[in-house]
């Protein structure tokens, strides 16, 4: 290519180098002649600010935190929960102290009508008569007989020991009442008293030292059983019928 070629190409190159710059708008910098900082670039993903490379992006965005009102929906079903799952468990109790009395109304009423089929009363009584009152208590205690409810207590292995061991007692308090021994009654209200927070007498201390190791609700049990043997101090039948709704063998 000739020279006059290259300098005509040169000139076409200015040329259009010109066209371009005066059709663009001119900078902050050009206007003053100092040089102007570029404005940041906005990132393409959602969320993200393009204000550096490689793991520069502010990812604040893209972590999904929950919001306050996702916050306050979550406290508000764990109380629901809470405050349901109290409720169910006051019911429970409840329901459990219902059986215990429905076990002991039952043991009650086969007291009361063994203690009546042995009556004197039976005899001032017509054959005919005490027949027919024989038959009326036969046909309740049957009935009662086919109610079949419990209430399990949870124990744990020395727990099952210490309740022997306090079963052991009562068994000899029972033999002691019903051989009329002396020193029955003394017995009755020290082992009463082992079972109060504060004794209101002498207690005794192997006694004490048992029922302690049992589980709560055997604890308020026996203490319950004692209290209505104390109570009928001067009726033995009264008082082996207390022995019998307790499960001592």
């Amino acid at each position: 290519m000739s020279e006059h070629g290259v300098r005509q190409g040169e000139d076409d190159g200015d040329f259009l180098l010109n066209v371009l710059r005066s059709e663009s708008p001119p900078s902050p910098g050009d206007v003053d002649g100092t040089t102007a900082s570029q404005p940041p670039r906005s990132s393409p993903i959602p969320g993200l600010s393009a204000t550096g490379y490689g793991n520069c992006y502010d990812t604040r965005g893209l972590v999904d935190t929950p919001s306050p009102s996702n916050q306050n929906q979550v406290s508000t079903l764990d109380d629901f929960l809470l405050t349901t799952l109290d409720e169910m468990e006051s019911r429970t109790e409840k329901l459990r102290e219902t059986v215990k009395d429905a076990v002991e109304e039952r043991t009650k009423l086969l007291g009361s009508l063994d203690t009546l089929m042995r009556s004197e009363a039976l005899g001032r009584h017509s054959d005919d008569e005490r027949q027919e009152l024989e038959i009326y208590m036969d046909r309740l205690i049957v009935r009662l007989l086919t109610i079949d409810i419990s209430v399990q207590i949870v124990r744990s292995i020395p727990q099952e020991q210490s309740l022997q061991t306090v079963r052991t007692f009562l068994v000899k308090l029972r033999d002691c009442i019903s051989n009329g021994v002396p020193d029955a009654e003394t017995t009755i209200q020290r082992y009463l008293n082992s079972c109060m927070e504060e004794a209101k007498g002498p207690i005794d201390d192997r006694f004490q030292g048992a029922l302690l190791g049992c589980a709560a609700e055997d604890q308020k049990e026996i203490r319950k059983k004692l209290g209505a043997i104390s109570e009928a101090r001067e009726d033995t039948e009264r008082q082996m019928s207390v022995f019998n709704s307790m499960d001592l063998e």
